[in-house]
């Protein structure tokens, strides 16, 4: 036999063999023998969401795959980025890594190598290409190949399961605020910029005094064509950023006006925005469904000083401008099986139940602050009109649906966790200056990216 019939022996062989091995570790969670052992234990790692919540989900997965009566499906909870991803990623180098872990949008620079897409023989392509919502479409990883007979075909992947997502809102207090929430910026600028009688807004600082002062700064980069940290060097990300910090800044007189001049009652009793928007001291708070949450315990901080009555806590829809795009940010997580699971089969069992409609049904009433990620969940969810929180009725997760012409932006922050942290900080200067901030965020990101992804560059410090 010629080297070459050799060498293309040889490749077919390797082919083969790949193809023998993807399926005895990826076997659809069916058994092969009756020896197969379904696995103790599924752990699942959340960022935010209560491990209560995944109850119902827990049991419907169960129902709808009884082999897994008897495994205990472990759901750990993580109040933030920053020690989620550093925990992840040390769990993961001891080679203790969890089955299941839910990835941001906003950011998986770290944690994208370390997820294992599933293929389509674990899920429904064509339900999920029909009832997903056209935002999660990058989820969606479709590659040519060829079959046994070497014709073309289509093979689909999926990086891992969205439940539901967030966009960003204004919430308002009606008895500070005769009207609604402007629908442009030119309206709301005229409003709370030229006109002094009306309270001022929660726009313009940093996170020390804006709860998710990151996410209402990036909406402005968003609405103003800038769609990630790798472009907020343009001229229109210093515009958008800009247009931010008008909000904050003293009036042209020299005078503090508007937020500015609370900053130093906010620096003395160490109160935030959403602490004086409940004493009726500000008239609308911007973020996502989430920040209704902050907004409840600001109530119960501020005890008897509180003048924000439950009836009076209004939501709307987010300003947009006049010309132009309708921009709004938005974000999600979505759950990834783990490349190095142990449980590879069963992995992709779970996130094969949570594409279905039961699964997003259930994580919509145990989670109501998230708009659903497959549109029939959605439909339903406005057939029963939901509130997403029953002390507050006037809030509604209507205010968060975009309508049609609304174009629904994922904003790359690189790295999650580094960029929230440094833009947070830097949208908190003594005289802000959109260029410094930008640069400085941009430069931090990346250089935390160099380290903990390219594993180099450990010799510069990133806060320089």
């Amino acid at each position: 036999m010629s080297p070459k019939k050799v060498a293309i022996f040889a490749a077919v062989g390797l082919i083969v063999l790949g193809l023998v091995i993807a399926m005895l570790v990826y076997s659809g969670g069916k058994k092969t023998g009756t020896g197969t052992k379904w696995p103790k234990e599924i752990t699942v790692w959340v960022v935010g969401d209560e491990t209560a919540g995944f109850d119902p989900i827990i049991e419907d997965f169960k129902k709808q795959k009884p082999d897994y009566k008897d495994t205990n499906v472990i759901f750990t909870k993580f109040a933030n980025y920053e020690d989620y991803e550093r925990s992840l990623v040390n769990v993961i180098a001891d080679g203790n890594s969890p089955d299941v872990f839910v990835v941001p949008s906003t950011g998986a620079g770290l944690l994208e190598s370390k997820i294992e897409p599933i293929p389509d023989s674990y899920f429904d392509g064509q339900d999920l290409s029909r009832n997903l919502n056209r935002f999660f479409d990058p989820l969606l990883e479709i590659t040519p190949s060829k079959n046994d007979k070497w014709l073309e075909i289509q093979l689909m992947k999926l990086r891992g399961a969205p439940l539901g997502y967030e966009t960003m809102g204004a919430y308002y207090n009606r008895a500070v605020l005769d009207s609604s929430v402007p629908a442009t910026w030119e309206e709301f600028d005229a409003s709370f910029l030229v006109n002094a009688e009306n309270a001022p807004v929660a726009l313009g600082l940093g996170s020390k005094y804006i709860t998710q002062a990151p996410a209402v700064a990036s909406l402005f980069l968003v609405q103003n064509d800038v769609d990630s940290v790798a472009r907020v060097g343009e001229s229109s990300a210093v515009k958008g950023l800009d247009s931010y910090l008008k909000y904050a800044k003293p009036s042209a007189s020299g005078e503090s006006s508007g937020l500015a001049s609370l900053k130093a009652d906010m620096d003395k009793k160490n109160f935030s925005t959403t602490d004086l928007f409940a004493m009726g001291k500000l008239s609308i708070v911007f973020g996502y469904p989430s920040l209704l949450r902050e907004i409840e315990y600001s109530i119960k901080r501020v005890g008897n000083d509180s003048e924000l009555n439950k009836k009076d806590l209004r939501s709307a829809p987010v300003p947009q401008y006049q010309s132009g795009k309708k921009v709004n940010l938005a974000k999600f997580n979505y759950f990834a099986v783990s490349k190095y699971s142990l449980n590879l089969s069963a992995a992709g069992d779970f996130v094969w139940y949570l594409t279905t409609k039961s699964a997003g049904d259930l994580y919509s009433q145990s989670f109501p602050q998230y708009v659903p990620a497959r549109n029939d969940v959605l439909e339903t969810l406005k057939e029963d009109k939901r509130v997403m929180n029953k002390d507050f009725p006037w809030v509604q997760i209507d205010s968060f649906i975009p309508v049609q012409e609304i174009k629904l932006v994922n904003f790359d922050s690189g790295l999650t966790s580094e960029f929230e942290q440094s833009f947070g900080q830097a949208l908190g200067a003594v005289e802000p200056d959109a260029q410094t901030i930008l640069d400085s965020v941009q430069k931090k990101v990346a250089c935390r990216k160099k380290q903990l992804l390219d594993r180099s560059g450990f010799e510069v410090s990133c806060e320089n």
